[in-house]
């Protein structure tokens, strides 16, 4: 077979990908807070910061975290843990979390099934309403 005569492959842009995890890691970097807010939330914590990824290691969720982390750990000059806490469409980790004291020194980095478990699980072992405040809420691009 000729090279002529080869099928051409299609070769998939991953622009779209990049494009969404640019966005995600913009708007999780940088919160839309005034600039006193801004100041007292970058404040070094008294205690270890660490999020949690409701998901297994090396997926998307897990990979945004270490950046994110790997963020702040260089502006608090100190490590920021990431814990994969994997199992039943994320309610196990976010569970975890929601029982976490509220201290500030614990984020939940998650996905749309956080918003979508607590419909479909009668007790997912979270409220999403009352168990979480939100940090920064990122839009997708229109």
């Amino acid at each position: 077979m000729q090279p002529q005569d080869q099928p051409q492959r299609k070769q998939h842009s991953h622009t779209s990908w990049r494009h969404a995890l640019a966005i995600t890691l913009f708007g999780a970097l940088n919160i839309g807070l005034s600039g006193t807010a801004k100041a007292q939330a970058l404040e070094i914590p008294a205690k270890q910061l660490r999020i949690v990824v409701p998901f297994t290691p090396g997926g998307p969720n897990d990979l945004i975290a270490r950046v994110i982390a790997q963020k702040l750990s260089e502006r608090f000059g100190q490590p920021v843990l990431v814990e994969n806490r994997p199992g039943a469409g994320g309610n196990i980790g976010t569970a975890f979390a929601a029982k976490t004291p509220p201290d500030g020194s614990t984020v939940l980095l998650h996905s749309t099934a956080y918003v979508v478990n607590a419909s479909l699980y009668t007790s997912p072992g979270y409220d999403p309403f009352r168990d979480f405040v939100p940090v920064t809420l990122q839009q997708c691009p229109s």
